[in-house]
């Protein structure tokens, strides 16, 4: 559907079908923009928000999920993070360091990874990316994984 066929569309609507359809609109095109890994992270999330009993349980879902989506380019400046690239090596080093600090906390606390995903109210696949320096994890999900392991957010701060 092109802009101006959705701006049609929306002007024989009521407002609040303009807003749902609007943000399913954004949502199918944030999802077709992400990685399969994301995509069956995503999934996995929408499954646990049907069984998910607390208000907390959802926001935490929620957040992740949204995480996730945040898949929109920045205007600032875009990362070379390609081998030998000016951002890589920093960029790199903070991903594995970080990666490391997480995966040598779950390990001291005695958990799984199935384990501090539970905790955390993340897929353990993205635990799993994560701790194997294949996603690099929004400030978000270090604060989830730092209450989970009873760490401060410091613990996971890069010197």
């Amino acid at each position: 559907m092109t802009t101006t066929e959705l701006g049609h569309r929306l002007r024989s609507m009521g407002m609040e079908e303009q807003l749902v359809t609007m943000a399913v609109t954004v949502v199918m095109d944030r999802i077709g923009r992400l990685t399969k890994e994301d995509r069956d992270d995503l999934f996995a999330l929408v499954k646990e928000l049907a069984c998910a009993t607390t208000d907390e349980d959802r926001l935490g879902i929620r957040d992740t999920m949204v995480e996730i989506l945040d898949v929109r380019t920045t205007t600032v400046e875009r990362a070379d993070l390609s081998e030998g690239g000016a951002h890589s090596d920093k960029w790199l080093k903070w991903t594995e360091w970080v990666s490391k600090k997480i995966r040598d906390a779950r390990t001291e606390a005695l958990l799984t990874q199935e384990q501090l995903a539970e905790k955390t109210g993340l897929p353990q696949s993205h635990i799993s990316r994560i701790e194997n320096a294949k996603h690099s994890p929004a400030r978000a999900t270090i604060e989830k994984i730092a209450n989970a392991l009873g760490k401060p957010v410091a613990f996971f701060d890069f010197n």
